[in-house]
């Protein structure tokens, strides 16, 4: 993480990060011991992300920003047959892939405080997802009123969107 002042009146926080998933699993029917589940799974992320945060006088601010991810997640999966909830036979499968994919975001925040205690904050956010070439804009709206010094109300709305997760985009082309 690296913190730079730009002056008096913004500062910019950027950091890289990797996480690691590591999936060794076997699930095993207790009464006949049949293999039901084997899960070989690794699920590497790497991040960048930039937050720029600037005032524009005592009343407004701004803050803006982009991130980035880069997924190469690898699935040697097995599923056993099963009967559903309806009495249907699901066959077994074998999840054998790696999916390497890109999600870019970028977002803008319009931070004012119109009076004493209260302060809205006007926002917009775009994502793209290089996997299933997937764009989505999200506006959002948060309002915060400080009620006593260790009191506020908080509340907010706005559009959120979500991939499926990689797993269930590797079972089928379609799924993208």
């Amino acid at each position: 993480n690296w913190r730079a002042l730009w002056h008096k009146s913004g500062y910019s926080n950027t950091s890289i990060a990797y996480t690691s998933k590591k999936f060794k699993e076997d699930f095993f029917e207790t009464n006949t011991g049949i293999h039901l589940v084997k899960n070989r799974s690794h699920e590497p992320i790497f991040k960048f992300r930039n937050v720029n945060h600037f005032r524009l006088n005592k009343t407004n601010s701004i803050e803006f920003g982009v991130e980035v991810k880069h997924f190469t997640t690898e699935y040697n999966n097995f599923y056993a047959e099963y009967t559903d909830a309806l009495g249907e036979t699901v066959p077994d499968f074998t999840i054998d892939s790696r999916i390497s994919a890109n999600k870019f975001g970028a977002f803008m925040n319009y931070i004012a405080v119109p009076f004493h205690r209260l302060t809205t904050t006007l926002g917009i956010r775009a994502d793209y997802f290089s996997y299933n070439k997937n764009s989505t804009i999200s506006p959002r709206l948060a309002l915060s009123y400080q009620l006593t010094n260790r009191t506020s109300i908080k509340g907010s709305a706005g559009l959120y969107y979500q991939n499926l997760p990689l797993i269930l985009l590797s079972q089928n082309q379609g799924n993208k």
